[in-house]
Order: structure tokens, then C-alpha cells, then sequence
């Protein structure tokens, strides 16, 4: 029975490279692409991939001392993700803020040409040669002496780049050249699945939380998918945010809604809490207590959070110059975290008791005056931080609550809130 026609790599011309450009890549870069499709694609952090590649590069005659990608990625803060290897130094990642500097710098340099469709580009770097991109001055100056920057077209049409660069005093061989040209696509190959892989997890982790993105990835996707959990629960809101809706272009408000929102996540970030869902003028988050031994320790960081947020949130004001008011409330309960919603379109969150308790606590805010309200559960943890503001009804709930509020955030001076 045949065994069927033989892989490339097992014909009789095994070892023997097509070409580049009419010159033969070096010896063994067959061996290298399958390396690259094989182990390379394991090491799941491009960074770790470059520092790998560039050292079987070196162990086949191909002298790299530098390697990077330039990687465009789709994030609301960062126009593009670098991983940088130098040789004796190891790799590391910048990420590109959306800014005008880095704007200019990166149109000024070889990788922009290439993100546009431009061909290979390769620089000599010796002393005498011309230098038309800046960064290959300071290249230059840190003793490389030859530069080569390469297309790696992608399956839905983006093309991103990849440099290598030499620091030999004869640059790179001609079958160094072919070599790393001949990478190219099964370089590409591999980059594109973390390229979807990170595309993926920055939508996810954008959209519904760093821990809430990482279930999904997991494999929650399911409806019905939940788990119970133990949590601070936290529930902030705006105060006069609907009159002041009738008062200003949409315009004003979307960027006071984002001021609001941008100083209200970080702290909660910052803390270990995760953002489950903007409602409106609204923030709702969980603290998540994942031993019951460190309930009071997280009601601390809730706490750390408030304050913070709290620091952060002075001065900010309308358009029309009224320091905007706020309600938070915290509460410590059971709440069941998972997927809801129609078969098609599903929403994370948490449901139960403890969370409808918390959103009725919130708004007693607003009668009370508080910038911040805290139950009797959360108020147990945190006794030095708090005073009690007496006993109150709860719609939908049976009896009076005890409420307390903090020590250091006193009622609003007056009831423009």
C-alpha cells in the first residue's frame, strides 16, 4: 500500500531551497519553517517567539542582533504593539499610544512603509551610507550595521512587519537575506493566530472585563452558564444627570460621561474589582471574595477604591461649571454571575438579592445627601471608616436596614445633587 507522495521536506531534493530574488537561502531554512510551524507556534507570547527564532537564526549562520515586529492591533488605546529583541538584552513589548508624537514618529520610519503595501526594505548602516529614516540613525549609532524590513501579509488582507538587523561588520550575506525573506510567510502564519488570539481577548477584556472576558475565552458562552460567588458589590450614579441631559449638546455630555467613567474605573481596576457593565450614568462592579477567610480584606480594597475614586472625582464639573454629584453604595453578598439573555444574544452579569439590595441602598444617596452608603454587612469589615446613619426602608424588602456612611465623606453642602 503507498504510503503517498512524499512532503516537500522528504523529496529527493530535501535541503534544497527555491530562490529568492535568484539568490539561495542558506542551508537548513527548510528545517527552520517547519521549526517555525511546529515549536514556534507554541510559544504563545510573539516576544518569546522573535527571542526563539533569532537563535536558531544565529545557530544556521544568519547574524541577528536585533529582531521586531510591528504589529497594528484594534485597541481604544493603542494604535500598535511592538516586540523588540536585542541580542544580550532579551525582548520586550511597547504599546503605542494613540497620540500625535507617536503619529509623526511612525510614519517617519521604515515599518510605516510597509504597513502601506511598500516592498522590502533594506539599509546599509555603515558609516558612510545615506540614512533617509531617523530611527536608523540611532540604529546606527548602537553599532548596527545593516537593516531589513519585511512585509508579512496576513489571510484578511493587513499586512504587518517584521526588522531584522546585523551588527557583523559585512552586514547580512546574501543568503542571510533569502533566508529570512523565505521566513516570511510561515512567520505570518504563525503571528496571525496571535494576532486573532490577542484581537479576541483586548474585544473581550474591552467590552466585558478582564474577568468576565477570560470566562468567555474559557469556554462560558453557554446560556445558563453561572456560578455562584460571594463579592462586594458596588453601584455607583450620577446625580442630576437626566436634568442636565436636557441642558447640553450630546456632544458635552458624552465626553462628561467619559471623564465620570474614566475616574471611577481605574480605582476599581486598581483594587481588583471588575467592571461588569456602564448602565446608563451608572457603573455596576464586584469585588469577587474568593476565600471566606478574605471577605474583610476585599471590603478594604472596595473601600480603597471609594476613596480613590473619590480623590479623583473632585473638581469635576458641567459644562455649565456645577461640581457634578454622585451616589455609590457597597454592599458584601451572594450574587450568581453568569450568562443571561436570549439564545443569540447573551449578557454577563450578576443577579440576586444582594444586588437589587445594593441598588436600593444607592439610592438612598440622593435622600440622604452621601456621596457614599454602605450597608450594615460591608460596615462590619470596615468599623473605623464608618458611622451609622440609622435605620431605613429598602423597596421590595422586608423591615428597616441600618446604613452607614464614611467617616471622611460627609453630606454634600447643600441638595444640588
Amino acid at each position: 500500500m503507498s504510503a503517498g507522495p512524499p512532503l516537500p521536506d522528504e523529496a529527493p531534493t530535501a535541503g534544497v531551497e527555491p530562490p529568492v530574488d535568484g539568490v539561495a537561502p542558506l542551508a537548513g531554512t527548510g528545517e527552520l519553517r517547519r521549526w517555525l510551524l511546529t515549536e514556534g507556534r507554541r510559544l504563545r507570547s510573539p516576544g518569546d517567539l522573535m527571542a526563539a527564532l533569532s537563535a536558531q537564526l544565529m545557530a544556521r549562520g544568519v547574524p541577528v542582533a536585533r529582531a521586531s515586529l510591528q504589529l497594528r492591533i484594534l485597541h481604544p488605546q493603542y494604535a500598535g504593539r511592538s516586540y523588540t529583541w536585542w541580542q544580550g538584552e532579551g525582548w520586550h513589548r511597547e504599546d503605542h499610544v494613540h497620540r500625535p508624537q507617536y503619529n509623526q514618529e511612525y510614519r517617519l520610519s521604515p515599518v510605516y512603509s510597509i504597513h502601506e503595501g511598500g516592498p522590502p526594505l533594506r539599509r546599509r548602516l555603515g558609516p558612510a551610507d545615506p540614512i533617509d529614516f531617523p530611527v536608523l540613525e540611532h540604529f546606527r549609532a548602537r553599532g548596527l550595521t545593516d537593516y531589513l524590513a519585511l512585509p508579512l501579509p496576513m489571510g484578511d488582507g493587513a499586512i504587518e512587519a517584521v526588522s531584522w538587523a546585523t551588527d557583523a561588520a559585512s552586514g547580512f550575506s546574501d543568503g542571510a537575506l533569502a533566508t529570512l525573506e523565505a521566513l516570511g510567510p510561515a512567520l505570518a502564519a504563525v503571528l496571525e493566530l496571535e494576532v486573532l488570539r490577542e484581537l479576541s481577548r483586548t474585544l473581550l477584556d474591552t467590552y466585558l472585563g478582564r474577568m468576565t472576558g477570560g470566562r468567555v475565552l474559557d469556554g462560558s458562552i453557554a446560556r445558563g452558564d453561572r456560578d455562584a460567588l460571594r463579592a462586594v458589590i458596588w453601584w455607583a450614579d450620577l446625580r442630576g444627570f437626566t436634568e442636565l441631559s436636557e441642558l447640553e449638546p450630546p456632544a458635552h455630555l458624552l465626553s462628561l460621561l467619559d471623564d465620570w467613567f474614566e475616574r471611577v474605573s481605574g480605582p476599581i481596576r486598581v483594587h481588583g474589582g471588575e467592571i461588569l457593565k456602564f448602565i446608563g450614568d451608572g457603573i455596576l462592579a464586584i469585588f469577587p471574595v474568593t476565600r471566606p477567610d478574605d471577605e474583610p480584606r476585599v471590603c478594604r480594597a472596595a473601600l480603597a477604591a471609594a476613596h480613590d475614586a473619590r480623590t479623583r472625582l473632585l473638581g469635576l464639573c458641567s459644562p455649565a461649571g456645577l461640581e457634578l454629584r454622585y451616589g455609590l453604595a457597597m454592599h458584601v453578598g451572594d450574587v450568581v454571575y453568569g450568562n443571561v439573555g436570549a439564545p443569540d444574544r447573551l449578557d454577563f452579569t450578576v443577579v440576586g438579592a444582594d444586588v437589587n439590595r445594593t441598588n436600593r441602598i444607592e439610592r438612598w444617596c440622593r435622600e440622604l445627601r452621601r456621596p457614599v452608603i454602605v450597608s450594615e454587612a460591608f460596615a462590619a469589615h470596615v468599623p473605623d471608616a464608618v458611622e451609622r446613619l440609622g435605620e431605613f426602608p429598602l423597596k421590595g424588602l422586608r423591615g428597616l436596614q441600618t446604613l452607614y456612611g464614611l467617616r471622611d465623606a460627609p453630606p454634600w453642602a447643600d441638595q444640588n445633587t
